[in-house]
């Protein structure tokens, strides 16, 4: 509620910035992302749910510390059993913590992300995200590297019918506002004071888990996105 109210009255200023209100509406959408990880966590039917969110977050690690950011993607998607996607993700992790310790961005391949709209120039962390769990890096270099030597495992990210990963937004998608991935299908969820959109499943979902579960944060994720957005009481097309 803090940066919500932060934008709104910046929004409000004649003499705030445009780059300084786009950069704390980054910082808001962020802060929704994770929040809403943390509740989907709590029910076991909004699992895939959060493992998204985590995935598509990996587009803001100019923010977010890429160790950290591709460490829980690809944990979160090897949790899945989606080998695939998390041995290229996990690597590329373990290139970032390379970079980390040599000090230098310079070390890091891109080019298996190439389909992804996750960004190539990002600050580097002075330290390890994992720095007090080594055992725990440890593991994740010799689960990368058994699956590096399993031919029955593809080492890339697959792509759809837009040649682009899955989370990934091209140049006129928008983001869900649950699970932050592109906006796809006939009448997503439209939200009424922004127009921002949900895409119908996510939203049913997660309004279904709030009924079930009460005693969750996800109802107080909701009215977030309702006293944010607007309410979600009318649909596009």
């Amino acid at each position: 509620n803090f940066l919500l109210n932060l934008v709104q009255a910046l929004r409000g200023s004649d003499q705030a910035e445009a780059d300084v209100i786009d950069r704390f509406e980054q910082l808001l959408m962020i802060s929704h992302y994770y929040c809403t990880r943390a509740a989907c966590r709590q029910a076991p039917a909004l699992q895939s749910i959060a493992v998204k969110i985590s995935v598509a977050m990996l587009r803001h690690t100019d923010v977010v510390p890429v160790d950290k950011g591709y460490y829980e993607a690809g944990m979160d998607l090897r949790g899945l059993g989606r080998e695939s996607e998390a041995f290229v993700i996990l690597n590329h992790y373990l290139d970032v913590c390379e970079a980390i310790e040599e000090g230098s961005g310079n070390l890091v391949d891109h080019s298996d992300l190439s389909s992804t709209d996750f960004p190539s120039s990002v600050p580097i962390p002075a330290e390890l995200h994992l720095n007090n769990e080594l055992n725990l890096h440890e593991e994740i270099r010799e689960w990368v590297l058994a699956v590096s030597m399993d031919q029955k495992v593809d080492q890339v990210l697959p792509t759809d019918d837009r040649n682009l990963y899955e989370s990934s937004l091209g140049i006129s998608d928008q983001a869900c506002l649950v699970s932050g991935y592109p906006v796809m299908g006939r009448q997503p969820v439209v939200f009424q004071r922004t127009h921002r959109l949900a895409n119908r499943d996510a939203w049913s979902k997660l309004t279904v888990a709030a009924r079930m579960a009460p005693q969750t944060d996800i109802p107080s994720v909701i009215e977030f996105i309702e006293k944010w957005c607007g309410p979600a009481n009318f649909l596009s097309g």
